[in-house]
């Protein structure tokens, strides 16, 4: 369906027909064009971008991801993008607002409703990747002390029934105290209606600080199935609220974050219309650490040059090993990454993981390392010590390489930092030259046989 309406706009682009294109995007959903933009390059974003009423691009910047389309709000009309943001909802609004040059932010806030700019201006002031920055204050709070019969008054003349699904419930101190389901609030039965609210809302409130990291947010909301999360300030008082839209947003970007730096290449988005230096700059150190790990083992292999000259045959097992055991080891590194990051690895009691993982290898490099010994063994020119030597460097190269993935990843985390630089380069470049060391060291050892 996406690519479908991806040609359509690119045809109507060729053709010059933005009369046909206006109309188009009119019986689209913002989704469909977010996904579209994606496939569009920034000149034509900034065409469709421009043929959108207002109630669309608002629509589009709850879809979009905002730093895809950074550069064309710098150069869109201040009136009109307020004008947008002043219909948007506050998280959104603060998402825009956020990429935007602070010249440019400050006479777009100036154009805007005072109200809205003032929401909009306190969810700026948080970080980006915590509570804060991720809540949107559309919220209702009404006193515990409040009777259903004022209630359902008050909502059939002042709340949206259709975004509104909880009742967020406070105490004389604007603390809050409990939560309310709408669709219980509509089942009391009309001679119960002159109940207050604290007798029929739910006083175990599950809330989280504005503080919080997204991550821990994520973990919550899925760990009590929570369509919306409440957050409060220090005193208790409620700020804002998480919606689950927002959480699975999060899910995905801390997913791809992760995915990302396993590989080495730290992704930002709008990284395709990035410079090719910023480009370089993100992929570049990670390419020295490969790079440095390279010429430590090419060190490695100078230092025992002497028992490759007397066995040349023992270079041909060279990449094997080191290619099997920086294999599990990345293996070992992204089943504790993930783990950690979805809660189902403790760091805290992370030996009894760590035992099931060196048991793993420990399989691995038993069965790995016999079918290599067997191959070394008729390899021609091989023999049995050779194999011996082979099977043995593959078996202890893949127990170590599955310790050290498992073990990294739980040692960056207690020292607070982000486990997945543990993976990817830095594990493998790790792991070949343990494994190099182990499989020639051997070799060295049990020359006299080889020979």
């Amino acid at each position: 369906m996406t690519k479908k309406i991806l040609k359509t706009i690119q045809s109507y682009l060729r053709k010059n027909e933005m009369g046909p294109l206006h109309d188009f995007l009119k019986t689209l959903r913002p989704g469909d064009i977010s996904e579209a933009m994606k496939g569009l390059d920034e000149d034509e974003r900034k065409t469709v971008f421009g043929l959108l009423g207002v109630e669309s691009a608002s629509g589009l910047f709850h879809e979009v991801d905002i730093p895809l389309i950074s550069r064309i709000l710098q150069d869109w009309d201040n009136a009109r993008l307020a004008k947008i943001l002043d219909i948007t909802a506050p998280d959104d609004g603060a998402d825009v607002l956020g990429v935007l040059l602070h010249k440019k932010r400050e006479k777009v806030l100036r154009s805007m409703d005072k109200k809205k700019a003032k929401e909009v201006q306190n969810l700026l002031a948080y970080d980006e990747k915590t509570a804060g920055g991720i809540m949107t204050t559309d919220f209702v709070t009404l006193s515990q002390d409040l009777k259903v019969r004022e209630t359902l008054e008050y909502i059939r003349k002042n709340v949206n029934v259709e975004t509104v699904h909880h009742l967020y419930i406070i105490d004389r101190e604007e603390c809050l105290v409990g939560v309310l389901p709408l669709r219980r609030l509509i089942a009391v039965s009309p001679e119960r209606e002159d109940i207050t609210l604290k007798d029929i809302m739910t006083s175990n409130v599950i809330a989280t600080n504005v503080n919080t990291d997204q991550e821990e947010i994520a973990k919550l909301v899925a760990q009590h199935n929570l369509l919306a999360l409440p957050v409060v300030d220090e005193e208790g008082r409620m700020v804002g609220r998480i919606t689950v839209d927002d959480v699975i947003d999060v899910v995905q970007q801390e997913a791809n974050e992760d995915f990302y730096k396993m590989a080495g290449a730290l992704w930002e988005a709008g990284y395709l219309d990035k410079t090719l230096f910023t480009k370089t700059r993100m992929r570049l150190p990670w390419l020295l650490a490969c790079l440095l790990g390279g010429v430590i083992t090419g060190s490695i292999v100078m230092f025992f040059k002497e028992a490759i000259s007397q066995v040349i045959i023992l270079a041909s097992f060279i990449p094997v090993i080191m290619a099997v055991g920086g294999s599990v080891g990345l293996q070992s590194s992204t089943i504790v990454i993930r783990g950690i990051a979805t809660g189902h690895v403790d760091i805290h009691a992370i030996q009894k993981f760590l035992f099931k993982e060196i048991s793993v290898g420990l399989v691995l490099g038993l069965i790995c390392g016999l079918g290599i010994g067997i191959a070394a063994w008729f390899w021609p020119e091989g023999s049995p010590a050779l194999g011996l030597v082979v099977g043995i460097a593959m078996f202890t190269a893949l127990t170590v390489a599955t310790t050290f993935g498992a073990l990294f990843p739980a040692l960056f985390k207690r020292l607070n930092v982000d486990p997945a630089v543990a993976a990817g380069p830095f594990i493998t470049t790790v792991i070949d030259v343990a494994a190099i060391a182990i499989y020639l060291g051997l070799a060295t050892m049990l020359l006299h046989f080889l020979v």
